[in-house]
């Protein structure tokens, strides 16, 4: 068998994570917007010089409740607010891809016809938005899991959606579980051991009457789920906090989820994570982003520009773990020469999936440094790029993660 290997992460990158923010209490469309700009762009903006990361943002059609909040629509009606036009450039270039529900029900309110008109807009923008999150307290029914007040997936109920959204194209599901654990699929170092033992006892004392376990009890970071339709999707859970307790999960609670010594922790784990935030809920424009806030933030930003973390959209996080968790290939050598054939059906969730070019971005192989490596997707060869590692021991071959372009 030949010494060839299939790296966890895109190379170099030690760890990978996505800031997943609902966009609850982002009271306005230049909040939003500007908070994007300095995530994702180098350029000054009003609250400071970009920080160049790459961040996407979620987004949701109504708001019936009675505070202003952030939505494509006003209110419930089907007259589009003025900022969309933007939030259709973020849309198509991957800087939204998570649809927060449909919209903010918290004092109740959804019907099936909200659905339909919210997809029916996508589709008009030639959108596909990858990923879901559920949203807010018990009047919202459309939500989808198993929770008494959940019925967007219970086909008898008058809120029942899931087949429009499955239809739709929604690939990903955050359902509502949050863990402490710093890294899911992490290194079973003694740390992870202990804290995903806790979480364990937890669910079968703290947490033993709920309908289902708060957090995934093998600390994955995706895993496959069926629905009440019968359905099965991908369900991903989020990262609220090392510490264990509540979390406001707002802007200034965001310098102490980012703090470095829990980003150090997350390298040394070898770990993914999908950051629970509101990342717009306190900002504001006038006074500017908290100092300690600032501080996290940048120190992220220089460990993505170093490479050591990974930070990247929720939707390219996901479908980097899906696809190099679940590929098959062969490699068929001869001397010193080895060819990777990737298989270019994925069998997940009860189907078939056609592997793409790109959706093979970050995938990375080690070998010995004297080997000639190509690698192909089917019959497909793809373009790789090979480097040396440190002391020159191994040498890597690795399909370049190229980072989404901005729409400034």
């Amino acid at each position: 068998m030949p010494d060839i290997k299939l790296r966890k992460f895109p190379w170099p990158f030690q760890a990978a994570m996505a800031i997943n923010s609902d966009l609850d209490n982002t009271c306005s469309g230049e909040c939003y917007t500007t908070m994007m700009d300095y995530l994702n762009s180098d350029r000054q903006t009003p609250i400071g010089k970009g920080l160049a990361l790459e961040t996407a943002n979620s987004i949701w059609f109504y708001n019936n409740t009675t505070t202003p909040q952030v939505s494509w629509f006003n209110g419930t009606g089907k007259e589009r607010n003025t900022y969309t036009a933007r939030l259709v450039e973020l849309m198509q270039s991957g800087h939204i891809d998570t649809l927060h529900t449909f919209g903010n029900f918290n004092e109740g309110g959804f019907k099936r016809e909200h659905a339909l008109a919210a997809l029916d807009e996508l589709e008009k923008l030639g959108v596909k938005l990858p990923v879901w999150v559920n949203h807010g307290n018990k009047r919202n029914t459309q939500n989808i899991g198993y929770w008494p007040t959940f019925f967007g997936a219970v086909p008898s109920a008058p809120e029942y959606h899931f087949n429009l959204v499955k239809e739709y194209g929604i690939r990903y599901f955050g359902l509502g579980k949050t863990t402490h654990i710093l890294g899911q699929d992490a290194a079973n170092n003694p740390g992870v051991y202990f804290k995903n033992n806790l979480q364990k006892a937890l669910r079968y004392t703290k947490y033993r009457n709920l309908p289902e376990s708060p957090f995934d009890l093998q600390n994955r970071l995706m895993w496959q789920t069926t629905l009440q339709d019968g359905s099965r999707i991908w369900e991903f859970q989020r990262w609220i906090n090392p510490w264990g307790g509540k979390s406001t999960t707002n802007l200034p609670d965001l310098a102490r989820q980012l703090d470095p010594k829990y980003l150090h922790r997350l390298i040394a784990n070898q770990g993914y994570l999908v950051l629970y935030t509101h990342i717009c809920d306190g900002l504001n424009i006038q006074t500017g982003i908290p100092a300690e806030v600032r501080r996290s933030l940048e120190y992220l930003s220089a460990l993505h520009k170093d490479k050591i973390l990974l930070v990247t959209t929720t939707a390219r996080l996901l479908k980097y773990y899906e696809v190099s968790r679940n590929i098959n290939y062969k490699i068929i050598t001869n001397g010193n020469q080895a060819d990777i054939f990737i298989e270019p059906q994925l069998s997940v969730l009860n189907n078939s999936y056609q592997v793409t070019p790109n959706d093979l971005q970050g995938v990375t192989f080690k070998c010995k440094p004297t080997m000639q490596v190509t690698l192909y997707l089917g019959r497909e060869r793809i373009k790789c790029t090979q480097y040396e590692t440190v002391g020159h021991k191994k040498m890597v071959i690795t399909v370049p993660w190229v980072s989404l372009p901005y729409p400034c």
